[in-house]
């Protein structure tokens, strides 16, 4: 059997050099093949499989996506994105197969392994513009005849982005926050779900604000919001 820990803990080690990457979530599929592989042939076959399901996959959100964006020009420039994404992709997976070779891995194993990781990535990132573009995201088209939203929320008192749950932001709308502030816009996203903070400071500042009210410590967010979370710390982190 091929142990499925041999892959894994070696795109831990690229991982460090090559930059943060979701983890690798292996479907159920592939984990039953892995544990029935013999050999590294069957492995290889095994994350060939994967590779076939998560681009029939993006495929299918690509094409969810494309009649939700609002203009020629949005669908020309995406499409210019996307062709960007798999150019990067692939010159991201050919290094990291050479890179494999000193962790006795063979090259086609640790390319469709790198592209499977690369791919499920992509997929959530269409996930996130899916749900901000279809039906009751925040940059769903207006019908015929409706104006567009003319910008963000009127400032709630004790709120630094009233609307960070119904948007999604911008870095330009972060970049200005001193790091407080952006630890603060990040929290308020699960203050307005009523999460309880173990940090006393976050929770004694929204105890004082008159919109919070505490349900769990444990909350659950949408996709914008998890988005939003997500690009804050990382403007956070360079603070």
């Amino acid at each position: 059997m091929i142990s499925i820990r041999k892959a894994a803990s070696a795109f831990g080690a690229i991982a460090i050099l090559a930059g943060p990457a979701p983890a690798l979530a292996l479907s159920p599929q592939i984990e039953a093949c892995l544990q029935a592989a013999q050999n590294e042939a069957a492995a290889t076959r095994c994350w060939e499989g994967e590779r076939a399901r998560v681009d029939a996959r993006l495929g299918d959100l690509l094409r969810s996506l494309r009649p939700l964006l609002r203009s020629d020009a949005e669908r020309d420039g995406f499409a210019q994105a996307q062709s960007a994404w798999e150019r990067f992709r692939g010159a991201t997976c050919a290094w990291e197969r050479r890179a494999m070779l000193c962790c006795d891995m063979t090259e086609a194993l640790a390319e469709n392994t790198c592209l499977v990781e690369r791919t499920e990535a992509r997929i959530v990132d269409i996930e996130h513009l899916i749900a901000a573009f279809g039906p009751g995201g925040p940059l769903e088209a207006a019908p015929s005849g409706v104006p567009p939203s003319t910008g963000p929320k009127p400032a709630v008192e004790g709120m630094i982005f009233p609307d960070s749950s119904e948007r999604l932001l911008a870095v330009a709308e972060l970049e200005p926050l001193t790091r407080a502030q952006l630890r603060l816009a990040r929290n308020e996203i699960y203050a307005r779900r009523g999460r309880i903070f173990d940090s006393a400071d976050l929770q004694d500042y929204f105890a004082r604000q008159a919109w919070y009210r505490p349900v769990a410590r444990e909350v659950s967010l949408s996709r914008i919001e998890r988005a939003n979370v997500t690009l804050i710390l990382s403007v956070e982190n360079r603070k």
